[in-house]
């Protein structure tokens, strides 16, 4: 991209329409800003920050230049248009700079570290916190050093520029660290080529950390209780007939009379298991014959001891109740 050099004493601006019809990709990232409202008799700038909860692989790749997907920067600008649009005339927003952050979690050095059951950096005191949100507080600093809020007693956003004007919110962005400054014509906007990639004096030093994750609930009761779920797929029935049809029968009759009662739960050898899934295709085979026969075996052995057990008529059931 092209860099320019800028007189900034008299240097124009974006209407922030036209930023949201330009839709340029880097502003769907994180980025800290310089945008004013039009409003008659007013001298404030906000210099904030866009794309707070942002940070690596937690947006949308794909779709995000779709309405209503918007994200970063233009995301921020979408808020303000809406917001500023009521009964005001055009143009509503004027944004004159802005400065791209990296979408990270991040730590400060005073802040406790930890680590995740993956051995991950987590922030312990503040898990969400982006790295944008630090430079906008390294932003804020750098403007109260040259005594520009626009009030003292609220620690907002509002900044109001001397006698050079917007300019200097311009050059106390420039000492705030960051990926890449831009500034805005009528037309488009430009690479500031004055950005030498901020001011290690005016920031604040950060550990990048990421998001926390968590170990899957039943990843201790699989350690503790391995099991395998069979499912009989249309060849499986297949290979079942071709193999024993005389098995594939009874299979089905248990399966019948067994429909409606409760599921019952048959203890496998752990090495049964690990031949069913890391076997060889000739292991596998075997395992789930053995495993079907065990099945099939043991719901045979109750049903014929039922079947044998002797049916009293009601005159020897009493008797034997006495």
């Amino acid at each position: 991209m092209q860099t320019v050099e800028l007189d900034y004493v008299g240097m124009s601006q974006m209407d922030i329409d036209t930023l949201l019809q330009i839709k340029p990709v880097w502003a769907y990232q994180p980025c800290l800003y310089i945008v004013r409202q039009e409003v008659e008799g007013n001298n404030a700038y906000r210099c904030g920050l866009s794309g707070g909860l942002q940070f690596k692989d937690s947006d949308r790749a794909y779709g995000s230049d779709k309405p209503g997907s918007l994200s970063g920067l233009l995301s921020r600008m979408s808020m303000y248009l809406g917001f500023w649009t009521n009964g005001a005339p055009k143009p509503y927003g004027r944004i004159y700079a802005a400065l791209r952050i990296k979408a990270q979690l991040v730590a400060t050095s005073d802040q406790r570290l930890g680590e995740d059951f993956q051995g991950n950096v987590i922030n312990v005191n503040q898990a969400s916190q982006t790295l944008v949100r630090i430079r906008e507080k390294d932003f804020h600093n750098v403007l109260d050093s040259r005594n520009l809020r626009w009030d003292k007693e609220r620690k907002n956003e509002l900044f109001v520029p001397g006698r050079k004007g917007v300019s200097e919110l311009i050059a106390a962005m420039r000492q705030v660290k960051g990926e890449q400054m831009f500034v805005f014509t009528e037309d488009g906007f430009e690479e500031d080529a004055s950005y030498r990639g901020g001011s290690h004096r005016s920031s604040t030093h950060t550990i990048d950390t990421f998001k926390r994750e968590t170990q899957p609930r039943d990843a201790s009761a699989e350690a503790k209780a391995p099991t395998i779920m069979i499912r009989l797929t249309r060849k499986g029935i297949q290979d079942l007939r071709d193999r024993s049809p005389a098995m594939l029968v009874k299979l089905i009759d248990i399966i019948d009379a067994e429909r409606k009662q409760k599921e019952e739960v048959i203890r496998v050898p752990t090495t049964q298991i690990n031949a069913l899934v890391n076997g060889a295709p000739a292991q596998t085979a075997a395992a789930i014959d053995d495993l079907v026969e065990q099945v099939i075996e043991k719901r045979v052995t109750r049903a014929q001891t039922r079947a044998q057990q002797p049916v009293l008529r009601r005159s020897a059931r009493i008797a034997n109740r006495r």
